[in-house]
């Protein structure tokens, strides 16, 4: 499964590997971009914690998932007092809290929208799951964004 992955990725249709010219450029592009995070489970939670310590400002995070009792062992930014609730909203409420000048936008959707305005307002995807990732990226790519991790 990983070869196939690695090989998905290398089709340039799905990934345009980003180049920079500077330090100041990285610093900007990542102060700028808008990151979509696809899944706020195991790997989404990890995933917005690591953008964010990395100055990634701006995370648009989508699931259409309620938190489940399975989940605390596995998913640190949810609490017993958030069963049942939008795994991307209450990310979205944690990371608010925790850090007030981090622009994240949580959607208690199945799929992104796919109006071509929307997707070209995001620069990057990092998608949860690989089964989803070719329907993802298809879709994602149709619709002009040219990044996805």
């Amino acid at each position: 499964m990983r070869n196939s992955l690695l090989n998905f990725l290398k089709c340039d249709r799905h990934f345009q590997p980003l180049h920079f010219n500077s330090k100041l450029n990285i610093r900007l592009y990542i102060k700028t971009v808008n990151v979509l995070i696809v899944g706020a489970g195991g790997l989404g939670c990890e995933t917005v914690k690591n953008l964010i310590g990395l100055g990634f400002n701006s995370l648009t995070i989508v699931d259409m998932d309620t938190i489940e009792l399975t989940n605390l062992n596995r998913q640190f930014l949810f609490r017993e007092s958030d069963i049942g609730n939008s795994k991307a909203i209450t990310v979205q409420n944690y990371v608010k809290k925790i850090y007030p000048n981090v622009d994240i936008i949580g959607n208690n959707v199945s799929d992104p929208p796919t109006e071509r305005d929307t997707w070209l307002g995001l620069a990057l995807a990092v998608p949860d799951l690989y089964t989803d990732l070719h329907e993802r990226t298809d879709r994602g790519h149709d619709a002009g964004m040219t990044n996805f991790f």
